[in-house]
């Protein structure tokens, strides 16, 4: 997924994948939701997070 597409697109795309995606469009999806969830911009979080919750996609929070 390209950083350029719109963020929400893009959230949407990758939170589909990590429900019905192979293994191979899951190990992008995630990196895909790292790269957003780390992001400094607070919209690029928003909408990966938006997304994930609109899919029903489990989250496990990270330690730390």
């Amino acid at each position: 997924m390209h950083p350029q597409n719109h963020s929400l697109i893009r959230a949407t795309a990758a939170a589909l994948l990590l429900r019905q995606g192979t293994t191979e469009q899951k190990k992008a999806a995630t990196n895909t939701m790292k790269q957003m969830l780390t992001n400094k911009q607070e919209r690029e979080k928003i909408n990966a997070v938006k997304a994930l919750k609109e899919n029903n996609v489990p989250v496990i929070a990270a330690a730390g």
